[in-house]
């Protein structure tokens, strides 16, 4: 539990932090079998920490890349995708997600249908995302969620992309 001012990513430093797998969005240029050539070159951002903190009005989001984060570019630049209920309307089982590149709080209606529902306070710097969301927004009363970052995944709506395309 920490207010965090999402423009001095110090401020993060007593955060303990969450280390994901490295180096696990190469750009993809091999030989399959036969005469078969598989490219894609949809990796960017390689995700390499996460943190979360929250106060009683907001929650805080870090996300630390192994490079520089890419401008903001398309729709599937840095989301956010935030599970909070599993009784209530997801895509696969998340209820939210936050879109980078609109600055928006987005809820499903179920399924790949979302809505917005607020905007976000973001600050990229160098290799490093940090995002606002407030708690009302996603309506929580108590702290319990999980969250899963993603950036340029190419099929809306297929959660097996998530595999294939960009880095989550």
């Amino acid at each position: 539990q920490k207010t965090v001012d999402i423009n001095d990513t110090s401020s993060w430093d007593d955060v303990p932090a969450i280390n994901l797998y490295l180096n696990t969005a190469p750009k993809r240029d091999n030989d399959g079998w036969a005469t078969t050539h598989y490219v894609n070159d949809t990796a960017r951002n390689n995700i390499a920490t996460a943190k979360v903190a929250y106060d009683s009005e907001n929650i805080y989001f870090y996300a630390k890349c192994m490079s520089d984060i890419t401008k903001p570019e398309g729709d599937n630049w840095m989301r956010l995708f935030i599970a909070t209920d599993d009784t209530k309307p997801n895509w696969e089982s998340f209820n939210y997600y936050v879109d980078c590149f609109e600055g928006k709080v987005k809820q499903s209606l179920g399924g790949w249908n979302f809505e917005d529902v607020a905007d976000i306070e973001l600050n990229v710097a160098g290799d490093t995302l940090c995002v606002k969301v407030a708690r009302a927004s996603l309506d929580m009363d108590k702290v319990n969620f999980s969250f899963k970052w993603s950036d340029n995944a190419q099929r809306d709506g297929d959660i097996m992309d998530f595999y294939v395309n960009g880095n989550v």
